[in-house]
């Protein structure tokens, strides 16, 4: 299965670490290893002007469930520019990809 957008909700706003960081909730039938895998969460960080443009920040906090067996809590560990996604014709910064690291 592949990443979607509708199964990611933000559940709080800010102030989880003292600063603008949130709390998301994404759930999934994937497997932990596939959720944190590289590019599973291509053109959500924040900034991004692409289809999946939720406005994942490094330091915010993600709440995976997977399935109704399992769950993972995370957080973003990065959240870089997607180069592939740039193009001379539209300019800079149209996605940024987040990078899950597993807390729990």
């Amino acid at each position: 299965m592949a990443f979607s957008s509708s199964n990611l909700s933000q559940t709080a706003h800010g102030g989880l670490t003292g600063g603008q960081n949130g709390l998301w909730t994404y759930v999934t039938s994937d497997s932990t290893a596939t959720t944190h895998g590289t590019g599973y969460f291509a053109g959500v960080g924040r900034g991004s002007r692409g289809a999946h443009g939720a406005g994942l920040s490094t330091g915010d906090f993600v709440l995976c469930l997977h399935g109704s067996t399992a769950a993972t809590l995370s957080f973003v560990s990065a959240s870089t520019a997607n180069q592939a996604s740039t193009s001379a014709s539209t300019g800079w910064g149209a996605a940024y990809n987040a990078s899950l690291t597993a807390i729990v």
